[in-house]
């Protein structure tokens, strides 16, 4: 499996300029534990698109501020970043102009709910969330990931082609395909 471009190989990333990640996929994907993981092998810093644009629940809705896009324009100058999430489209498609690789993480749609049931189920017990915060949360995500499959997902493939002219695209289809690529990724960068 193609990893990385030459120029892009985990030992010039870091300190090395040039070294630019998006990860992206649907909710409960697994996209800030990647994302984590891979800065911490690459020695890159990670930019989650939840807590820069700050979507609180129940409605999850992207805030329409200067300040918003400035602070995600601000990250995407930088030589060095892994970006994890899902934002506009028009942030999307900088980010996959930017970007040396595109991780896709495109997982089976029963995937996505049943780790987005692990991760609420352990909220509901160690923040303490009640009983109808945690429901809420649990029916937007789950039409969150049911209309971005349907509906966003087919946009966001074609954007994906259009990007490996200039990026290392991956498509990650399972947890053991993410697995392998991290261990790739660790065993390429020793």
């Amino acid at each position: 499996m193609l990893i990385l471009r030459e120029e892009h190989q985990p030992g010039t990333c870091g300190p090395t300029p040039g070294c630019r990640v998006a990860v992206i996929g649907n909710a409960g994907a697994g996209k800030s534990t990647l994302s984590r993981r891979m800065g911490e092998i690459l020695g890159v810093p990670i930019y989650s698109l939840d807590e820069i644009i700050r979507r609180k629940p129940p409605n999850w809705e992207l805030p329409r501020s200067e300040q918003y896009v400035q602070q995600l324009d601000e990250v995407l100058r930088q030589d060095n970043w892994i970006i994890d999430g899902f934002g506009t489209w028009d942030f999307i498609e900088k980010e996959f102009l930017r970007a040396t690789a595109i991780i896709f993480l495109d997982l089976p749609l029963f995937r996505h709910y049943l780790w987005v049931a692990k991760r609420e189920f352990f909220k509901f017990f160690t923040r303490g969330l009640g009983l109808r915060v945690s429901y809420r949360l649990w029916v937007t995500t789950c039409n969150t990931i049911w209309s971005t499959h349907q509906f966003a997902r087919p946009i966001l493939v074609k954007e994906l082609e259009k990007a490996r002219d200039h990026a290392d695209v991956v498509s990650l289809r399972s947890s053991s395909e993410i697995a392998r690529f991290l261990y790739s990724l660790e065993n390429l960068n020793v």
